[in-house]
């Protein structure tokens, strides 16, 4: 039987309202630990995850697989998914040399022009209106990742109520806290996947806030627990993460959210002008933003 045709995660996510609680736990259980799970028999996936061998073949079939054996297999090939989506882009002697701006340019272009094909325009207006609707926003992004975050909080600037976490020291988990359902969190993670931004993701999750995910791949460590997806390929020279085509993600959400009340947006950027005059943030302060848009 070829099981490569239609991934495990895409499978799942076709019969995600057909599945009994117990098969959705089991399911949702190999999405989230498909690394560790994938080289286990079918009684150590079963006893892991808190289900019985029989859930774990009645969701292989419900899948469409012929047993359990092949099950295994599909999480397998998540993860040779996985390591074949990280691609390495060579960065030779005479790019150094000649070309090495255009080098890097090409690949930033052809990355946002493969976000910009992957990008459901439901999926896109459903973040949106989630990110409006919430009472609270927090923005979550660790390590590398953080710098995303930072160019994020120009959502603070046009709505109340946004936060962010890059450190989890006590003033963040203070915010972490005191959110919950009603709420919503916009997590970025890329390869190598920050373990603590992994931990936050699952303290929200358990929280009953919704979470918006921007990630390499479909398979990310985070996917999983988002309730909706925004995929960013990755191509790697150095350990330098690409990041043009996650911005334009990012400026396109605070944009949308901007035009679902721009007058409402328009008397909180006065506000941010106001402070910024105040305490001379800037060299030219006679430049009224809100004249601009």
């Amino acid at each position: 039987m070829t099981i490569t045709k239609k991934p495990l995660i895409q499978r799942i996510n076709n019969n995600a309202d057909s599945l009994s609680p117990k098969q959705y736990q089991l399911a949702k259980f190999m999405l989230l630990n498909y690394r560790n799970m994938a080289f286990e028999n079918a009684s150590t996936l079963a006893k892991a995850a808190g289900v019985s061998e029989s859930t774990v073949t009645r969701l292989a079939h419900t899948l469409g697989y012929s047993g359990s054996s092949d099950l295994q297999l599909a999480m397998k090939d998540l993860i040779k998914d996985h390591i074949s989506s990280l691609e390495r882009s060579s960065l030779a002697r005479e790019d150094l040399e000649q070309n090495l701006f255009s080098k890097v340019f090409g690949i930033e272009k052809a990355i946002m022009d493969e976000t910009l094909a992957l990008l459901k325009p439901e999926i896109f207006e459903k973040a949106v209106n989630l990110l409006y609707n919430s009472s609270h926003i927090l923005i979550v992004g660790t390590q590398p990742d953080s710098c995303a975050v930072e160019y994020a909080l120009y959502l603070s600037i046009i709505r109340q109520k946004v936060k962010k976490i890059v450190n989890f020291n006590i003033e963040e988990y203070n915010d972490l806290k005191d959110i919950g359902k009603g709420s919503s969190a916009l997590i970025l993670s890329f390869p190598r996947y920050p373990e603590r931004t992994q931990t936050i993701a699952k303290i929200l999750k358990s929280k009953g806030v919704s979470l918006i995910g921007i990630t390499d791949s479909h398979v990310s460590p985070i996917a999983a627990l988002c309730d909706l997806l925004f995929t960013v390929p990755m191509k790697f020279i150095t350990l330098v993460e690409p990041m043009s085509a996650v911005v334009a993600l990012i400026h396109a959400l605070i944009i949308g959210i901007y035009l679902k009340n721009p007058d409402q947006a328009k008397e909180e950027i006065k506000k941010y002008e106001t402070l910024a005059n105040f305490e001379k943030y800037y060299i030219h302060d006679d430049i009224n933003i809100v004249d601009l848009i």
